[in-house]
């Protein structure tokens, strides 16, 4: 279930984020990959439909989303979107699909970085900047190249 949305802006700051109120009982956070915590998750967050409608004011069609495995970030916000660069695609698996690299073994083989390392949790911010300097990076590379 979702818990928590971030958008960011092409320059890496944060544009939108916001906690999601569950409508289930939470049995457990997740906390390595969600990165919300019990204490968190406390006060009157938004509904889906609330950041649903949020996101439809600045996200338009022509708005191109970024991100890894995007589909699914979708698929938890239940919305469609058809400008999208995932960084699954731009980067396959060697095997191809339906395999896929992790967003951390992915920046750390194309950017020498570690991400993901923190023992609070997840931190979505770092993995929509990382999505962000990995499609920076692939452009730069054909930029090279076709010069």
């Amino acid at each position: 279930e979702l818990l928590k949305v971030t958008v960011i802006t092409q320059d890496g700051s944060v544009k939108y984020e916001s906690l999601v109120r569950s409508e289930a009982e939470i049995v457990d956070y997740n906390t390595r990959f969600s990165g919300v915590k019990e204490e968190d998750y406390h006060g009157n967050f938004k509904t889906l439909r609330e950041v649903q409608s949020d996101l439809t004011e600045f996200i338009k069609e022509d708005t191109i989303l970024i991100g890894h495995g995007l589909e699914n970030d979708l698929r938890a916000l239940r919305m469609v979107h058809s400008s999208c660069v995932d960084t699954v695609v731009v980067f396959p698996h060697r095997r191809g699909l339906p395999f896929r690299r992790a967003l951390r073994d992915l920046v750390m083989y194309v950017l020498g970085r570690l991400i993901l390392d923190n023992p609070e949790g997840h931190d979505s911010t770092e993995d929509a900047r990382a999505c962000l300097d990995l499609l920076r990076h692939k452009n730069f590379l054909i930029s090279n190249l076709e010069a």
